[in-house]
């Protein structure tokens, strides 16, 4: 079943450094490295995991779009380096709008990534989905012209929001125009897919509620190859933060620093990431007990969770409606690390829901609640780790990367 051969067509290249790139590669574990094909549009690819990578960048679209000549980035080995994001983070939806009208044009799609395709010869296309409509048009257009199924895989909720990001409201007309051609592109692609695949289990009931496809679809929680962690901390309590600083999360994180120092002023909150604004990182790194440690390697996180009294993963309240589909990478991680783990977040969230049913992590909701808990945690670490073992076991049941794999490589089977 190894031998199937899967086109993988994402905005990001698979990698363990990130998020987006982990969360596909680790689905795809049972498929050798020359089985799989990816096109990408940004990151930095692992070829441990994939020999097969074709590069086209929103540069090169522009770029051809105004019938300027583009680099060809068809890669069969070690060849390149994204060393230029070319990320929309902060882009407004008129700049989004624009360049998905440079990508529909599909003038970046030569003679190379024809040749890319067929000496590939792919036996399934697997979507990635995303916010951006032209990533669902390549996959079709690849579809219909190879006679080749689709797979998609949907960690995100853009189709169903009213707003796809939080700035949106500021940009109504552009923003109308984007979720029209995003809308009209998904129910293109619903017509022609073989099966869908999504993050949880709220994600899918809502799905299959907009866009009816019986018996097409499953629930594969986010994969973790996090090992039980030893218990490496000292007496001095800290937490830990490690992840994404956008999407609000500075505001609740500057109150667990705040709740955290009047309760215990030695204690202290080390966040690793990077902030999206000098305003966010004054907001949370302006309290004294917090340490600001940048940036680190995904390779380093485990130890710094061994290292530590407890982990945190926190939501703005304020963002519900946008991410009340999201599962971070990093809750799948901190339950089968073993490690005590408090998520100060509002439980209108699916995925605080998810670990209040499973029984597997410290709630708070409001600040009450945060200072309750942590006072119990620093004084008492037997309640500490009292969700550790249910931790463990929701790791072992649904976030496993021996049984996820087992099906995604059933699902490629059987398309």
């Amino acid at each position: 079943m190894q031998n199937k051969k899967v086109l993988l067509i994402a905005n990001e290249a698979m990698n363990s450094s990130s998020s987006n790139g982990r969360t596909i590669m680790n689905l795809l574990k049972r498929f050798d490295a020359e089985n799989l094909a990816q096109f990408y549009i940004h990151g930095t690819p692992d070829y441990q995991v994939c020999k097969n990578y074709f590069k086209s960048s929103d540069t090169d679209a522009l770029r051809t779009f105004l019938f300027l000549k583009r680099k060809p980035e068809a890669i069969g080995g070690e060849k390149s380096n994204d060393s230029s994001s070319n990320k929309m983070k902060n882009k407004n939806c008129v700049k989004r709008l624009l360049r998905n009208i440079a990508w529909m044009s599909f003038r970046w799609w030569k003679k190379d990534f024809d040749e890319f395709i067929n000496a590939f010869s792919p036996n399934v296309i697997l979507l990635q989905a995303g916010d951006v409509p032209f990533m669902y048009a390549i996959a079709l257009k690849i579809s219909k012209k190879y006679n080749i199924p689709i797979v998609m895989y949907n960690s995100e909720s853009y189709v169903l929001k009213k707003y796809m990001y939080n700035s949106a409201r500021h940009n109504r007309i552009s923003h109308f125009f984007l979720k029209s051609s995003l809308k009209k592109q998904y129910q293109r692609i619903m017509k022609k897919v073989s099966y869908c695949i999504y993050s949880t289990e709220y994600l899918e009931r809502e799905y299959q509620k907009k866009y009816p496809h019986a018996n097409k679809s499953c629930t594969l929680y986010t994969v973790s190859e996090m090992k039980e962690l030893p218990d490496n901390s000292n007496e001095n309590f800290n937490l830990l933060y490690c992840g994404n600083l956008g999407v609000g999360r500075d505001e609740p994180l500057a109150e667990i620093a705040k709740t955290l120092y009047e309760i215990d002023p030695n204690a202290k909150l080390d966040i690793y990431g990077k902030f999206t604004s000098e305003e966010c990182e004054n907001r949370v790194c302006s309290n004294e007990n917090v340490n600001n440690n940048g940036f680190v390697p995904y390779e380093e996180i485990p130890r710094l969770m061994s290292e530590s009294s407890m982990l945190i993963h926190t939501e703005n309240p304020d963002r519900l409606e946008n991410l009340k589909n999201a599962f971070s990478t990093k809750i799948a991680d901190s339950l089968a690390s073993g490690r005590p783990f408090l998520v100060y977040a509002i439980r209108e969230y699916p995925f605080v829901q998810y670990l209040i049913e499973n029984d597997c992590a410290h709630i708070a909701s409001s600040k009450e609640e945060l200072k309750e808990i942590l006072q119990k945690c620093i004084s008492d670490k037997e309640y500490r780790n009292k969700y550790t073992p249910k931790a463990l076991e929701t790791a072992r049941k649904n976030h496993s990367a021996l049984f996820n794999c087992d099906i995604m490589l059933k699902i490629i089977e059987e398309v």
